[in-house]
């Protein structure tokens, strides 16, 4: 009987197997199944980032760049008065911020269009050693201006200018504002670089600006 027993538990356990394993191997690929359907419907409600997001995992740096302008101006952009010394003073070409991994080329702006690989300038406002206000933004993205994020207050930013001069800077502030806070754009009673950029893709999150002040901090 024990003989006959045993023989029965085999049959059995193997019956068991057979039975069970086409629904293990249902049940997988119903979970790949299901992460599809889940990463289709984040890509729909959130764009690739979500998609990118599901893949890789949050970023470590800096938010993400957001697609659309940097202030929230119209289409055809806000041109504060510029400053009477502005015209007299050499473009800005490039910015260097060693501590936050910045080097990248300065191009003038329309104050709508973000290019990729580029920081712009403001129209309208000064330029670095002209005695006001000097507005640049880029994406935050690498080698633009994510590195805003690494900055602290003192770090040096260089400002280099088309005649091959340089101009030293110090961070003095570091700020969140809000996406439609025109004042980033004011006119200073003195000298001073405002550099700016996205917290995310969504165009009405608050933007992350760096105040920057001429001499070495």
């Amino acid at each position: 009987m024990s003989e006959v027993f045993r023989v029965r538990k085999r049959r059995k356990s193997s019956l068991m197997r057979r039975l069970t394993r086409p629904v293990r191997r249902l049940g997988r690929v119903s979970k790949l199944r299901i992460a599809i359907v889940v990463a289709m419907v984040l890509a729909a409600a959130g764009g690739a980032a979500a998609l990118v997001l599901i893949l890789s995992g949050p970023r470590e740096e800096a938010p993400a760049t957001a697609a659309a302008p940097p202030l929230a101006l119209g289409p055809a952009g806000l041109r504060p008065a510029r400053s009477v010394t502005a015209a007299t003073v050499p473009l800005t070409t490039r910015l260097i911020a060693p501590a936050g991994g910045i080097d990248i080329s300065v191009v003038q702006g329309d104050g709508v269009t973000v290019p990729l690989g580029l920081a712009v300038h403001y129209p309208g406002t000064d330029q670095p050693g002209g005695g006001s206000n000097a507005l640049f933004y880029a994406h935050a993205r690498p080698g633009m201006f994510q590195g805003l994020y690494k900055l602290h207050v003192n770090d040096s930013i260089t400002a280099v200018r088309a005649d091959g001069s340089q101009l030293a800077y110090h961070v003095a502030a570091l700020e969140y504002v809000p996406y439609n806070d025109l004042s980033v754009l004011n006119q200073t009673q003195y000298d001073e670089m405002t550099l700016l950029t996205c917290t995310s893709y969504d165009s009405h999150t608050p933007r992350f600006i760096v105040i920057a002040l001429p001499g070495s901090g």
